[in-house]
């Protein structure tokens, strides 16, 4: 996809939620969001935990480049380990260069039909990464919010796992 805006409201509930998509496997270039993005995840069986992100839910081997997101992203869960990031929920391999997040971004949490413990995470560039992925030249001056009703919930806001390059 390239030069792809999207600036509604887009209010959905399933696993993986962005402005511009819900899961990339290929290159996402030059595309902007504004707005509210609003995810509402229930647990399912067997299902991924939930991600939502201002440009995509999930990128799997696939690469966001000279993007932004300006959409506060927002996510009420009462599953397994949710997740919000300015640009991506979760990547796995892939790259993420020069984008930026100025959203903000908000997670509400009630783990009351949990039997395990959860992380919540939460990060202004991406929530959550794999060893093989690349974020290079990327930045976030957005606003962050956890909120939660469970008391062995684990915050890992901003979850940095590895390879961040030049990011401020």
């Amino acid at each position: 996809m390239k030069n792809v805006l999207f600036q509604e409201n887009l209010i959905v509930v399933r696993d993986f939620v962005g402005g511009i998509c819900g899961w990339n496997s290929g290159t996402i270039r030059e595309c902007y969001t504004r707005g509210v993005i609003n995810d509402t995840a229930t647990q399912k069986k067997d299902e991924y935990s939930p991600r939502a992100g201002g440009i995509c839910g999930r990128s799997e081997s696939g690469n966001i480049v000279l993007s932004y997101n300006k959409a506060n992203v927002k996510m009420s869960a009462n599953m397994y380990d949710p997740g919000v990031g300015g640009i991506c929920g979760y990547t796995v391999g892939g790259e993420v260069l020069n984008c930026y997040n100025r959203g903000s971004l908000s997670l509400t949490f009630d783990p009351s039909n949990l039997e395990v413990i959860s992380c919540l995470q939460l990060g202004g560039i991406v929530s959550q990464e794999t060893y093989d992925t690349r974020i290079f030249h990327c930045y976030t001056t957005g606003n962050f919010s956890i909120n939660d009703s469970g008391a062995e919930v684990i915050d890992r806001s901003g979850a940095v796992l590895r390879r961040f390059d030049k990011c401020f």
